[in-house]
């Protein structure tokens, strides 16, 4: 799977502050499973779940203004390379 163009997650409209978003793509985990963890967290433990998740929401922030992301390349776009199977010249050259 090609991953998107990295937006800013925290002035997207689809997340809220886009922690677990971003937890998901720095650790290469399903953002997912963060978000059904913090269900349960957030009924048993209220305000440790939201100082854990405004915590990790600096340390995303930090991470991604000390370390930003080099743009990748899109498919496509690189110059084009043609592979040749090996060892044909010689067989050709051993047959002639």
């Amino acid at each position: 799977m090609e991953a998107a163009i990295r937006q800013n997650l925290f002035t997207r409209d689809d997340t809220f502050l886009g922690i677990c978003q971003g937890l998901g793509e720095d650790l290469g985990i399903s953002p997912d499973l963060f978000r059904v963890a913090m269900i349960p967290a957030l009924f048993f433990f209220p305000v440790q779940t939201l100082a854990a998740y405004f915590g990790t929401g600096a340390v995303v922030l930090f991470s991604r203004l000390v370390f930003p992301a080099a743009p990748r390349v899109r498919k496509g776009t690189g110059p084009r390379v043609e592979a040749k199977p090996a060892g044909i010249e010689t067989e050709l050259q051993m047959a002639a």
